[in-house]
């Protein structure tokens, strides 16, 4: 049984959303990308020309054009920069591996390095929020090595078996390196909000 209101109220969101993106109401490009961003996550039909895949690339575009990609140094917006970003990159692989569509983020073109929790820290944080944003960050480790099982189809003939066995070794190191929030254990007592993440991290491994 569905929620009928809730799915008139995403609609709507979106409607006014890229509608104001179409006459460039926000001129802030830091504030447009997490619109983008959020965006691409109403996916009403691929059969729609402006559907998640294309939000998506507007957002990366317009990081990449912002230089958010690249290394920035000590600067007082790093971490907002950097956590924009990643989620950029979740999102490209993301939808690149739920619509078999193309990646858009090479990361031999980015410098910017892996978050970590300093960079998440919020003021107010609780136990729960400090777990969910530490399997976040296994999160993003996995994204970033899922670009090679991503790019198996470009792969050679005579190179796939290599390329697959690189890809198996790279999956396996990520699982036995995960950090104890992140680890499949059964009888956990993580927190049912933490306990959701740690298994949708785990479902997307497999």
């Amino acid at each position: 049984m569905g929620f009928p209101g809730r799915k008139q109220a995403r609609s709507s969101f979106y409607t006014k959303a890229r509608v104001l993106h179409n006459f460039d109401y926000e001129s802030d490009d830091i504030t447009v990308i997490q619109a983008l961003l959020l965006m691409s996550h109403y996916y009403p039909s691929m059969v729609d020309q402006k559907h998640t895949w294309f939000w998506v690339h507007q957002a990366i575009s317009l990081a990449q054009g912002a230089g958010l990609h690249r290394h920035c140094g000590n600067v007082p917006q790093r971490k907002l920069w950097a956590r924009i970003w990643w989620a950029c990159l979740v999102r490209d692989r993301l939808i690149a591996l739920g619509t078999r569509r193309p990646m858009h983020i090479n990361s031999l073109d980015c410098s910017v390095p892996l978050l970590t929790l300093s960079d998440l820290e919020e003021r107010g944080d609780t136990d729960e929020d400090r777990t969910v944003k530490a399997v976040f960050l296994e999160f993003t480790k996995l994204c970033q090595y899922m670009e090679g099982v991503l790019s198996l189809s470009l792969a050679h003939a005579n190179s796939m078996h290599e390329q697959v066995d690189i890809c198996e070794s790279t999956l396996a190191h990520w699982l036995s390196n995960l950090g104890p929030a992140a680890q499949r254990c059964q009888g956990s007592q993580m927190a049912p909000v933490a306990t959701l993440y740690n298994t949708l991290v785990h479902l997307i491994y497999k």
